[in-house]
């Protein structure tokens, strides 16, 4: 009787423990997957603002270009423009600058260092340059240098997240 009822005991703490066990190898997994859901959206938002203040910009550009006479004589820059393509870049801007600020939980310290060199550089262009052509070609050589760098730290942060989970 004394074996039997040890018997049933240490199954029933072996059955416990395992499925003890295997709860909190399932919830570690999902917590990680869902870090990683995280961590690729945080990259996917910025790299879509930073096209969408690409193309706001080249857009300001554009119009002025084609519809004012005294171009590019006296262009404002284009986050001073008060015309659609204007406030689409404004909007763009603070878009980017709130997912820069949110990114910081997410992304990687080297792409926080890159998008905190280019906030500093979009805050400065406007006082480095003097004309507005000049103005929108500093911001675009930086959001495509940013470009350039985030693609390439996003496979560094992320594909061993994903190595992890498969």
């Amino acid at each position: 009787m004394d074996t039997l009822l040890l018997q049933v005991g240490l199954s029933f703490v072996s059955a416990l423990a395992a499925a003890g066990l295997s709860a909190w190898f399932s919830l570690r997994r999902f917590h990680s997957e869902k870090w990683l859901e995280r961590k690729i959206q945080a990259y996917v938002s910025i790299i879509e603002a930073l096209h969408n203040l690409k193309r706001d910009l080249d857009e300001s550009v554009f119009r002025l270009s084609h519809t004012d006479l005294d171009f590019p004589k006296r262009i404002p820059r284009p986050n001073q423009m008060d015309n659609e393509s204007g406030m689409a870049y404004r909007k763009s801007y603070a878009e980017l600058m709130k997912l820069i600020d949110m990114g910081q939980v997410f992304l990687s310290s080297e792409a926080n260092k890159q998008l905190e060199f280019l906030r500093g550089r979009l805050q400065r262009a406007g006082k480095l340059t003097d004309g507005a052509l000049e103005y929108a070609e500093d911001i675009e050589m930086a959001i495509s240098l940013t470009l350039d760098i985030l693609k390439t730290q996003v496979r560094w942060d992320i594909a061993p997240g994903m190595e992890k989970i498969q």
